[in-house]
């Protein structure tokens, strides 16, 4: 086993947070290798050589970015004929945490919430995104927490800029989400998108937010209460209709009980593919990391990765 430490997750508290889990390993007698995280090219090396020694279980300690990344690079492993069946592991340190959710006295640490056994280790779903870009270009990226385009993607980009956040972050989590949501909905303009599941015929619409979902958590405490499952071969893709101000905010207490599905508002519909064309490039948000795009082609593939139980 092999673990990738993101020492400045959570706004820099991951290192204390660390030698907590690491004093609980070593007191328990786990046997891992552990690697300072110091950017995605490192990673990826490093990801390549612990594999050539025989190494299956690597593990991602940071919050749900740090978890994206090690994604992305099993992913594009995996499509090399070379590749060996890698195990995605993780280590809780982040300001969400919601690849952990929902939390289990099972799988803590420290007070820590980790995904490390081998032994229940099962396969999940991975979204594949193929993104046009602002400058022209074409990416593949991966996610298997939710893709989101909106208020909630808005809210992210300043989450991540962190202006004036850093201090809030390390005082309340919660507050500092609120904080860039506050932020994001005051600046915000609806999304117009043409938005296309499956067969069905391409619609021209204005969204607050969409969410394309594989783990119903979001944002710290927020939740949605739809069917999806890790491993059950689609999405959920929801939809906020073009809300007014105060029509969002009246939607946010329900966005934490968890009681969204049925809101006059709210449309949720499954698809195993989905195509967005923007009018103007807008967020997009893939388990918490934010890039500029023009239009997203969204597939899923089922039962695509291993991750630890």
């Amino acid at each position: 086993m092999v673990i990738f430490v993101n020492k400045g997750a959570r706004g820099g508290e991951g290192a204390a947070r660390w030698r907590n889990v690491e004093r609980e390993l070593n007191r328990r007698r786990i046997s891992y290798e552990a690697e300072t995280c110091q950017g995605i090219p490192q990673m990826r090396d490093a990801v390549s050589a612990y594999a050539g020694e025989g190494h299956d279980v690597m593990v991602a300690a940071g919050g749900d970015g740090t978890v994206n990344a090690l994604l992305n690079i099993l992913m594009e492993k995996k499509v090399r004929p070379d590749a060996p069946n890698l195990i995605l592991g993780a280590v809780g340190l982040g300001s969400s945490n919601d690849f952990h959710k929902p939390f289990s006295k099972e799988r803590m640490l420290a007070g820590t919430p980790v995904r490390l056994s081998r032994d229940d280790a099962r396969l999940v779903d991975v979204g594949r995104v193929t993104l046009s870009t602002v400058g022209g270009g074409v990416e593949t990226r991966y996610f298997f927490l939710n893709l989101s385009m909106g208020v909630v993607a808005d809210s992210n980009a300043r989450y991540n800029e962190g202006r004036g956040l850093s201090a809030l972050k390390r005082h309340s989590v919660e507050a500092a989400i609120l904080w860039a949501a506050f932020m994001a909905l005051w600046h915000f303009a609806p999304v117009e998108v043409i938005l296309q599941i499956d067969s069905q015929k391409r619609k021209r619409t204005r969204v607050t937010n969409l969410h394309v979902l594989k783990k119903i958590h979001f944002a710290g405490g927020m939740r949605y209460d739809t069917e999806v499952t890790a491993d059950d071969g689609a999405f959920d893709v929801v939809c906020w209709a073009d809300m007014s101000r105060p029509r969002i905010i009246q939607l946010v207490p329900r966005l934490y009980m968890g009681r969204v599905v049925g809101h006059r508002s709210v449309c949720v519909t499954r698809g195993k593919r989905i195509r967005l064309e923007l009018a103007e490039a807008a967020n997009l948000e893939l388990d918490g990391e934010v890039v500029k795009a023009t239009a997203a082609d969204i597939e899923i593939l089922s039962r695509a990765l291993m991750v630890c139980g």
